[in-house]
């Protein structure tokens, strides 16, 4: 089947769970080919040049393992899909330009559909704390989906200490949290949303009981230091990520 028909089979199935998905993420996520991005990745594998003997504890993932040895993670479809969908009140404001960031870009995929969905003058910033993951996100982009490039800017950072001068209208973490990143929240601009799983950060072939948990999105505030307008799990499905890791 052709990736395209599997966004579109992936819609139909939140559908018929009760959950829509917006006509602007569907198109974005087809138009970004997840197979022509696995192609690219294949031909380059090396080591992650920047491993910390500190992260050596979450090897048990096999995930993180690979991403030790230079691979790469795709998740599912619906997991892409219900991520962009909680973030569509921000990402389709008519409000412009539209600022946002990706948080663990990994194989630049969903930094190719937020940029996608963006358009114009609209900005997306991605950062990944393993070198080797964010030239594979650069490079997915270039050479897959080059009219993407000049609203895609790349960063080698820790989430955890990141910090900026700008803030954004959304911010998609795409990487398990054991708390809520609030240096991330704090970068929301007013109104603007934070999508991110969390929960225990434990192996996705684990047996713990608490792997899998609905996103958690937090809505700031109208106004600069206001609390949250809204804080909490949403989400038709359950998620487990690769563990947003400490510096």
């Amino acid at each position: 089947m052709r990736h395209a028909d599997k966004v579109r089979a992936t819609r139909k199935e939140l559908e018929q769970g009760g959950w829509p998905v917006a006509d602007a993420i569907v198109e974005a996520m087809a138009s970004v080919d997840m197979d022509a991005i696995e192609a690219c990745l294949e031909k380059h594998r090396e080591a992650e040049p920047a491993w910390k003997p500190s992260h050596s504890s979450y090897l048990n993932d096999s995930r993180v393992a690979h991403l030790e040895q230079g691979g790469y993670v795709f998740e599912n479809l619906s997991v892409y899909m219900v991520l962009a969908q909680l973030l569509s009140p921000a990402l389709l404001s008519p409000s412009a330009p539209l600022n946002v960031l990706d948080v663990g870009c990994g194989t630049g995929f969903l930094t190719a559909v937020l940029a996608t969905i963006v358009q114009g003058s609209g900005h997306v910033h991605a950062i990944d704390i393993f070198e080797r993951q964010v030239e594979h996100a650069e490079r997915d982009i270039r050479e897959c989906l080059p009219q993407l490039l000049p609203r895609c800017s790349f960063q080698v950072a820790n989430a955890w200490e990141y910090s900026s001068d700008d803030r954004y209208d959304a911010i998609a973490v795409a990487a398990q949290c054991e708390r809520v990143p609030e240096n991330l929240v704090a970068l929301l601009k007013p109104g603007g949303i934070l999508v991110c799983p969390l929960g225990p950060v434990v192996p996705i072939d684990s047996s713990h009981p608490g792997r899998f948990n609905p996103y958690w999105v937090v809505q700031a505030g109208d106004r600069i230091g206001d609390a949250p307008a809204f804080s909490g799990r949403k989400g038709p499905i359950s998620v487990n990520f690769l563990p947003l890791l400490p510096p």
